[in-house]
């Protein structure tokens, strides 16, 4: 089950499937998958050769007792390797309820049946890795299910470590306690202090921006105060006309600062009062003095009580401020201790104080990656706990996404714990999205998601299988032979799928690419049918890469495609071996110079011992035929294979993969050169240069002197002579005699053998005997060559040899 580039990482977990009580026929985990009617599979994709399961989101299982786990390694076509797999109910693998395997598999599948009893809603973990990986890299990639009794098919999160794989925005999962939880914010308090006067007044900003300004008719000098809840960190206003012995004067707005005036006792101990009785422990309090050019805090006045309320939470410049008061802020935690202390240089300058404090945040969103994608959609399942009607408040939100990864919002604010979701046409969207927002102002604590899950129908689902039916015919072929190779395509869902378009693609080692696509046949519900690929070599020269993915491009809707490939590699070796090539002038070689018929049958043939690649072209051979005229390079003619003149014979089986030219000129006395070369079907030349051969024609019919030669001879010898012309006698024989003329041996034509236009030499060799076969004796004898056409033959004259012959009659000495 497939894929990928380097760092993709996919997963799917697969159908789930309604049973009889039938045996399951994956007990042994070498079937098929086309036999794997009835079980609950789940696949991942490896890189490289390591498995990693990548699934954030749960699948509802049926069959509990049925469960298979299936693993695809990313390529249909990998060998045989060891795979380790452990289950349990925590993905820290950690609990006594753990599993583990050490599984062997061939080919894309890998399975495990683990014994187990799965109890309902309960969340398993698994994890798997390649046992001997060969990169020398292997890790663990986890995985999950859940099995839910009423659920045939369709996706869940129920538990922590599945919802730690969502996106989130200020929502968490605590890890000890399992429950949702706002995360924490920074919350900024600033104060700039200043002398007020004219524009220049003493300044709050609450999270960098201005919050309020000790600007207003209430106090000309004093202490203002910030009081904020440590839970949510939000400034308390003060009421308008104060409370508590704040003096907001004639300031008519709720502002988050608190004026109280210090130039009597009884405002400053309504301050000790305030702070001591009415803020509660653990509360942040954030004093900063206000003063003019006429009117201070007068700290000298302050009675110990005051400066001991502030000294006791930390303060330890304020009794500085007696003699000379300057813009001063104090924060501190009531019960706790101080934050921070800061005075200005001078009564004319200012300061600057920021305080950042965490607390936890009152809203936040938890949001799934996608779900999917299904053929039909059929309800959302949700349930939460911790809910406080006063206090919470909730927004699920359902998107549809479609192919091209574009979002729609299909619902919102949905209430409906069964929510049906067969309005949502799956075939535009078929995948979904879940989102819910939370908020709670009030206590800051969100409510708890106990469980959500989509049930839907499947799509069909096609994987390569290499169980039952792989043969690739061999990893190294020579030029021309053809790569085969064999493997099963597999239905594993319970949805038909429609006619299979499978390519096949051949890559070198430069990325060109060669494609070949077939469509085959639809394929029903958990069955499979075979694929069969062939291609011819002759083509191809090198290293090769064969990619074969069954439904490419999504073809037709399916639930994965990473599953869907699988890779070899090949090595194509090129024929750089020159093919024989022969010539014969009527079934004989000649050499230079000899003499042919003037209608001879010429014959090239090409041997070539590349049986893959035949040579079936006439074109293959190139002949030129020169007449010399006495220039010298003669009047050459290129001789036209497909013409009337020659017989093109292709290469085959029968005749030992020798192709073949007959070539059947009718040719005027003269001398002539043949020149002949021939190609293989790769391409290879039978020799850097041409055959090359010279002969001679003669229209008249001749016959010269007959030699026999060795002469003298001792144990044998041949009769040799020469012929022209185009008439050949059939009837012929020579006359052995003493030197008074007895006959004593008449050698016949059956022995002499077949004559030839040109020169001829007797297959049989005289051994000097009689026609009794007794050896003659030593001496001078005399014989003449006889034929039928005798007087129709002229006398072809050899200069030399014709002195040594009377009227026909030739001399030879045996000596023994």
């Amino acid at each position: 089950m497939a894929a990928a580039g380097e760092n993709e990482i996919e997963v799917f977990l697969d159908h789930v499937f309604e049973i009889d009580e039938t045996p399951n026929p994956l007990a042994e985990m070498n079937n098929s998958l086309k036999d794997s009617y009835g079980i609950d599979a789940y696949k991942f994709f490896v890189l490289n050769d390591n498995p990693i399961p990548f699934a954030p989101a749960e699948f509802a299982i049926t069959n509990k007792d049925q469960t298979v786990l299936m693993a695809s390694t990313g390529n249909g076509f990998i060998g045989t390797s060891t795979y380790d797999i452990e289950i349990d109910t925590t993905e820290l693998f950690d609990s006594p309820f753990k599993q583990s395997a050490v599984v062997e598999a061939h080919g894309g599948l890998i399975q495990w049946q683990p014994n187990i009893q799965y109890d309902n809603e309960q969340v398993y973990y698994w994890r798997t890795k390649a046992a001997d990986p060969e990169f020398g890299i292997s890790f663990w990639n986890n995985s999950s299910f859940v099995f839910i009794e009423d659920i045939s098919s369709g996706w869940n999160q129920s538990d922590l470590y599945q919802y730690l794989k969502d996106d989130t925005d200020n929502l968490s999962v605590d890890s000890t306690t399992r429950n949702f939880d706002y995360d924490l914010a920074n919350y900024e308090f600033k104060f700039v202090n200043i002398v007020r006067q004219g524009g220049d007044f003493p300044e709050f900003s609450y999270n960098t921006s201005f919050s309020a300004g000790a600007f207003g008719n209430d106090i000309g000098g004093g202490l203002y105060f910030v009081f904020a809840d440590p839970t949510k960190l939000i400034p308390i206003p003060c009421p308008i006309g104060g409370v508590f012995g704040a003096d907001t004067g004639s300031v008519d707005t709720e502002r988050d600062i608190w004026p109280f005036r210090t130039n009597d006792a009884g405002h400053r101990q309504e301050i000790l009062d305030f702070i001591n009785n009415q803020v509660p422990d653990g509360y942040y309090v954030f004093m900063f003095t206000v003063q003019n050019s006429f009117n201070h805090y007068n700290p000298n006045l302050w009675e110990d009580e005051l400066f001991e309320l502030f000294e006791n939470e930390g303060a330890t410049m304020l009794r500085n401020q007696i003699d000379d008061p300057k813009p001063y802020v104090f924060g501190f935690q009531k019960g706790s201790g101080a934050l921070n202390e800061f005075v200005a240089p001078t009564v004319d300058d200012q300061v600057s104080a920021i305080f950042n404090l965490e607390a936890k945040w009152f809203e936040g969103e938890i949001s799934t990656k996608k779900i999917g994608p299904a053929k039909a959609w059929n309800k959302l399942e949700w349930e939460i706990s911790d809910y406080t009607q006063s206090e919470d408040i909730f927004d699920i939100k359902l998107f549809g996404i479609d192919d091209e990864g574009e979002e729609d919002t299909l619902a919102t604010n949905i209430v409906n714990k069964n929510f049906d979701l067969s309005f949502i046409n799956a075939s535009e969207y078929p995948y979904l999205r879940l989102e819910m927002f939370t908020r709670d102002t009030i206590s800051r604590t969100s409510l708890d998601l106990d469980y959500w899950r989509v049930s839907y129908t499947d799509l069909p689902e096609a994987v390569l299988n290499t169980v039952d039916n792989y043969a690739f015919h061999a990893d190294t072929l020579e030029q021309g032979e053809i790569m085969d190779i064999s493997f099963n395509i597999d239905n594993v869902s319970m949805s038909n799928l429609d006619s299979m378009l499978v390519r096949y693609s051949i890559v070198d080692q430069k990325n060109n690419e060669i494609i070949v696509e077939d469509r085959k046949s639809p394929i029903q519900m958990l069955s499979g049918i075979p694929d069969r690929f062939e291609y011819d070599t002759k083509e191809l020269d090198g290293l090769y890469q064969l990619r074969v993915e069954i439904n490419p491009d999504e073809d037709q809707p399916e639930q994965f495609s990473f599953n869907n490939r699988g890779i070899l590699s090949f090595l194509v070796r090129a024929d750089d071996i020159n093919p024989l090539l022969d010539v014969t002038f009527d079934g004989i070689r000649i050499l230079d110079g000899d003499i042919i018929s003037p209608a001879p049958m010429i014959k090239i043939t090409l041997t070539d011992e590349n049986r893959n690649q035949l040579i079936e072209d006439p074109e293959n051979f190139f002949l030129t035929l020169i007449t010399e005229d006495g220039s010298q390079d003669g009047i050459a003619t290129e001789i036209d294979v497909n013409g009337p003149e020659v017989n093109f014979i292709p290469a085959s089986e029968e005749n030992n993969y020798t192709a073949c030219i007959e070539y059947t000129p009718t040719l005027a006395a003269g001398e002539y050169t043949l020149l002949a070369q021939g190609l293989d079907a790769t391409g290879n030349f039978s020799g850097d240069h041409a055959y090359s051969v010279s002969f001679n024609v003669f229209e008249d019919n001749l016959i010269s002197n007959v030699l026999n030669y060795p002469n003298p001879f001792s144990t044998s010898t041949q009769f040799v002579f020469t012929l022209t012309g185009d008439q050949m006698p059939q009837d012929y024989h020579v006359k052995i005699m003493t030197l008074s003329g007895k006959i004593v041996r008449e050698i016949t034509a059956g022995e002499l053998g077949p004559l030839r236009v040109g020169v001829n030499r007797s297959e049989y060799k005289w051994d000097g005997t009689d026609e009794f076969g007794t050896k003659l004796a030593n001496g001078v004898y005399l014989y003449k060559f006889y034929t039928d056409i005798q007087e129709e033959l002229d006398e072809f004259t050899i200069d030399g040899v014709d002195q040594y012959f009377k009227e026909g009659f030739g001399k030879l000495v045996i000596m023994r």
